[in-house]
């Protein structure tokens, strides 16, 4: 793992726009190989070394980026500053002064530990940010070379979801040593066995049907990460010319990665993925993408239907699960109403706290290296990546991140009207427009960000677009253009 960190820092040395794949596609297998070298009792200080090798990497693109921005400067060719760059500029600012501002002074209650580990999710978008900006005008062949890693990385990660799904058992997991990742992490579980909870979808019945989690020890990281790749692979596959190995290989990853996202059975997320068919259908117009587009409706329903009566099920002691099982769509459902409870709680603390509670109080973060935050009155659960955001910093911080993310994808929607949909250049903002808009509703009632693989793909795509944005034809002209001329003539 060592030796291919190593490799993995040599091919970004000589092409920083590859280091985007290589961190989205090795986040891909990070968990699975940590908690493989957990359970072979690798000593703390190699694994902390392992694991740190995305950090390691971001930190040379960092450099790359710098000596480029120097040079840049001696030579005059400094890029003007588009109103997104402030705003990130603003954003990263406020963080950094969350960070260094003492929990007790807002009347947090999250520890160091909670604070930096929320510091780092926080800190990742205006620095992928500013990745994407900096590498600019990539050749084709890069942009080609990421949309294969990223797309073969969602490949094998659906590929082995599929075998593990149906094949291996429930209770190996628990040999494997997933309850020991989560505890090195700083999480505990309360799912059958103390797995995670969302390793299950509960049936009415009272069995747990089994969802993909695959090499990401997650579905919601294959669901939320596969809607940002599924456009870039229908451009991988339409580029691909008809016949060759390249568009079989490019349609088999196709079609595993969006068995992937399916098999993680997250709803909202497959829900997503249809629109997103659609969606790309009206901009990319290929008659195979026109084709899909109804065939992945179908294929939603099916699962939705179809998969909660044949999947496999076990029982709260992890023994395989009888027939009386019932559907996951259904009125009053539990998780669903779950969800809303807890969103609610992150508005009252949010609306309590309008200078936020500190970084660390909500999120993921706020459930990590310690057992009795849920005890104090004002814990927000963070089911809520916008809602976290306000409770941890504020109306400032609150309102930065929500005009980072929507001028985001004004930008990426600019540089599409630059690039034609279905091109190379294309791929990063059609990932960014139609990515980032199947993750609105998630975004409000999910943690998105926890997912790494997620935030560096959407967040570089972002910086890349409103980098190719700055000589597009602003949004509003376009649309009215393109009214003007659908517009029947007068008779």
């Amino acid at each position: 793992m060592l030796g291919l960190t190593a490799a993995a820092a040599v091919l970004t040395l000589r092409s920083p726009f590859l280091g985007l794949g290589v961190l989205v596609a090795g986040m891909a297998f990070h968990n699975f190989l940590i908690m493989g070298l957990i359970k072979l009792g690798s000593s703390h200080l190699l694994i902390r070394i392992v694991q740190s090798w995305k950090e390691g990497l971001i930190a040379l693109l960092l450099v790359i980026a710098a000596l480029r921005l120097y040079r840049g400067y001696r030579q005059g060719a400094i890029a003007r500053l588009v109103v997104l760059d402030w705003i990130v500029i603003a954003f990263f600012a406020l963080m950094v002064l969350y960070l260094v501002l003492p929990s007790g002074v807002l009347h947090g209650h999250a520890n160091f530990q909670q604070r930096l580990a929320a510091f780092r999710l926080a800190v990742y978008m205006p620095v992928l940010y500013a990745l994407g900006r900096s590498f600019q005008a990539p050749a084709p062949h890069d942009l080609a070379g990421v949309a294969w890693m990223v797309v073969g990385a969602a490949a094998l990660v659906g590929l082995f979801g599929l075998y593990e799904l149906w094949f291996v058992p429930t209770r190996t997991w628990l040999s494997w040593g997933i309850n020991d990742f989560s505890a090195w992490l700083g999480f505990r579980y309360s799912g059958p066995g103390n797995l995670p909870e969302n390793f299950f979808q509960t049936l009415p019945s009272g069995l747990y049907l089994r969802r993909m989690v695959s090499t990401y020890l997650s579905p919601l990281g294959i669901a939320y990460t596969g809607l940002l790749v599924f456009p870039i692979a229908v451009v991988l596959v339409d580029r691909q010319r008809r016949g060759t190995v390249a568009a079989f290989l490019a349609s088999f990853a196709l079609m595993f990665m969006i068995a992937g996202l399916l098999f993680s059975v997250t709803r909202l997320a497959i829900f997503a993925l249809a629109a997103e068919g659609i969606l790309l259908a009206v901009l990319i117009r290929r008659p195979w993408v026109t084709i899909m587009a109804p065939l992945l409706v179908v294929a939603v329903f099916a699962v939705l239907a179809i998969y909660p009566q044949v999947g496999p099920a076990v029982d709260s002691n992890l023994v395989a699960g009888g027939p009386n099982r019932g559907g996951i769509i259904r009125a009053g459902d539990p998780s669903f109403i779950e969800h809303l409870k807890t969103v609610e709680a992150d508005a009252k603390v949010a609306a309590r706290h309008p200078l936020g509670e500190g970084l660390g109080s909500a999120g993921s973060s706020a459930n990590r290296f310690t057992s009795g935050t849920s005890s104090n009155p004002d814990y927000a659960p963070g089911e809520s990546a916008v809602l976290t955001m306000f409770v941890d910093t504020g109306l400032a911080g609150g309102a930065a991140y929500l005009a980072m993310y929507l001028l985001g994808l004004v930008q990426a929607a600019r540089a599409l009207l630059k690039a034609k949909p279905g091109t190379w250049e294309s791929v990063l903002p059609l990932s960014a427009l139609v990515g980032g808009l199947a993750l609105v509703p998630i975004t409000l009632t999910s943690d998105v960000w926890g997912d790494l693989s997620v935030l560096f793909l959407f967040w570089w795509g972002v910086g890349y677009s409103a980098g190719q944005a700055r000589d597009a034809v602003p949004v509003i002209s376009a649309l009215r253009s393109q009214y003007h001329r659908l517009k029947p003539a007068a008779t």
